[in-house]
């Protein structure tokens, strides 16, 4: 009897806690296009080792640290300290906090607001799909702490600027790096 019970009641069961997706679950949006076209470049050249050069020689130039590098899968990581601090901020919880103060309240908005950021920045390079290519991926995030020493914020930048500034680099880069210049 417990065996029919269990063949017969447990698929039911199962049936009953099966969640369903919504239809466009997988699909990509037009934002995230647009963003991946702002990271991706493509340079004419097989040697790899040369963009990877070049890169780190890009980063470098624009005030970041190469944190670790993979250079037989075109990975590397790189990461760039800093200040936080925004004066609006920083007076609003100090003002917050005297209110509190006052009315008898203990707080510590001054201990949350924004001190150190990490901006790190994420590359992979690998042979483009026409084998004529390498294509160069990057990404930034920026990692940030409050005043109490703990990780407050982490998010994705999304700055135009930010993007091309860095593949400028590069380019100019892969240039002196192709005419040993």
């Amino acid at each position: 009897m417990r065996k029919i019970f269990g063949i017969v009641f447990l698929p039911l069961l199962l049936l009953g806690c099966a969640t369903s997706y919504p239809l466009d679950l997988l699909k990509i949006s037009e934002n995230n296009l647009q963003l991946r076209s702002l990271q991706t470049r493509h340079f004419d050249t097989l040697d790899e080792e040369k963009i990877i050069t070049a890169s780190a020689e890009a980063l470098q130039d624009i005030g970041f640290a190469i944190a670790n590098s993979e250079t037989k899968l075109g990975f590397m990581l790189a990461v760039k300290d800093v200040d936080a601090t925004q004066k609006g901020q920083v007076v609003g919880a100090v003002f917050f906090d005297i209110l509190s103060a006052a009315a008898g309240v203990s707080s510590n908005y001054y201990g949350q607001a924004d001190a150190v950021q990490r901006i790190r920045a994420s590359i992979i390079i690998k042979p483009s799909n026409d084998e004529k290519q390498t294509t160069v991926r990057i990404t930034f995030q920026r990692l940030v702490w409050n005043k109490m020493g703990l990780l407050s914020r982490i998010e994705s930048i999304k700055d135009e600027e930010m993007y091309q500034a860095f593949f400028e680099k590069l380019s100019k880069s892969v240039f002196l790096e192709e005419h040993k210049i």
